[in-house]
């Protein structure tokens, strides 16, 4: 999720991409932003590191947002629902949409919108 959460990623993979840079992004996903929470509770029960709801919420949402950009960018995108177990949700290979399936998961669907 931090990955798309700053801008200046996307901007680092524009520049990656202009000096031939090959741009392969794993996008793992969750149903909602209190998935999110829970897991974090979880691993700081297991001796795990601790984060804020209130930065995760903010990263929830903006880390979607970014991801939208970087779908045009990068040179493959596989998006991957990880509510239940690690399902392949889409792949999208040079801004061009090469699988999905075909019941989506809400929190994807305004990021595939454009591949309808």
């Amino acid at each position: 999720m931090l990955t798309f959460l700053l801008a200046f990623v996307l901007k680092h993979m524009q520049i990656a991409k202009e000096n031939r840079y090959k741009i392969i992004v794993y996008y793992i996903g969750l149903q909602d932003v209190q998935m999110h929470i829970d897991r974090v509770a979880s691993r700081v029960q297991q001796g795990g590191h601790w984060i804020a709801e209130e930065d995760i919420r903010y990263r929830y949402g903006h880390s979607l947002q970014n991801l939208k950009p970087a779908l045009a960018i990068a040179d493959q995108v596989i998006i991957i629902d990880n509510t239940y177990k690690p399902l392949i949700i889409a792949e999208i290979t040079q801004d061009k949409l090469i699988y999905r399936i075909d019941s989506i998961p809400a929190w994807c669907k305004p990021v595939l919108v454009k591949y309808e």
